[in-house]
């Protein structure tokens, strides 16, 4: 692929040698809303690395009802569990938001890291970035408010998009926060009446990008110190 074109994040903080030898066998691929990349007990086949597009990490009970685990951007990429020696989706993984990714299959990223220690150090220390933010999402889900969560999803989006404005609808707002929709509804309005937002037919806007920092509870700080502190420790 054309290497000046790699946004990604976890892919450029590598040294030149070792960058080029990753994207050496990586393909450019547009990632569409709504594609399917993962379902839960299916076979891991490829590596994706968001060049653009963002991936969200979704459970489902037996009741078909989801909630969101984390999402991945720029800052990192799906597919830690074949390096573990799991080959099974735990998880499904749909893209959330459309753009390009980098590809690659697991065969050949696997063959990679066994010649090349650097790469599967960098490797190891996302996959323990992303246990410490599965943990700190488990408590969240748990412990915080709707509106608190809702904060904070809006948060991790804006920062993975780089961009304040974005499509996103109530309904998979509800779904990836595992609530009804009159309660993102709810908290929407509130965040409306305080122009913390601005929110019409799918589009949203974040207007006062501090004061929804103050609403968000601390999970986001939380989960950009963890991966500061491990990745660039």
């Amino acid at each position: 692929m054309d290497n000046e074109k790699c946004t990604n994040s976890f892919i450029n903080d590598l040294d030149f040698y070792d960058r080029e030898k990753l994207l050496n066998i990586c393909e450019q691929v547009e990632l569409s809303e709504k594609e399917l990349l993962n379902a839960p007990n299916q076979n891991i086949t490829n590596f994706y690395f968001p060049n653009g597009a963002v991936i969200a990490m979704m459970l489902a009970n037996k009741t078909d009802k989801t909630l969101e685990l984390g999402l991945i951007g720029e800052e990192g990429f799906l597919g830690i569990e074949p390096i573990l020696g799991v080959y099974k989706a735990p998880y499904k993984a749909i893209v959330h938001t459309k753009g390009l990714a980098l590809k690659t299959n697991v065969a050949q990223l696997l063959k990679l890291i066994s010649t090349n220690d650097a790469i599967k150090a960098h490797l190891f220390l996302y996959i323990a970035v992303t246990n410490h933010q599965l943990a700190q999402s488990a408590v969240c889900n748990r412990f915080h408010l709707v509106e608190q969560r809702l904060a904070k999803l809006l948060l991790m989006l804006q920062s993975r998009l780089h961009s304040s404005q974005f499509k996103i609808t109530q309904d998979l707002l509800a779904a990836m926060l595992g609530v009804r929709r009159v309660g993102v509804t709810k908290s929407a309005r509130l965040f409306q009446h305080l122009e913390i937002v601005h929110y019409s037919r799918g589009n949203l806007m974040i207007l006062d990008l501090k004061a929804l920092e103050k609403v968000a509870c601390n999970c986001f700080a939380i989960d950009q110190f963890t991966y500061q502190s491990i990745m660039y420790a």
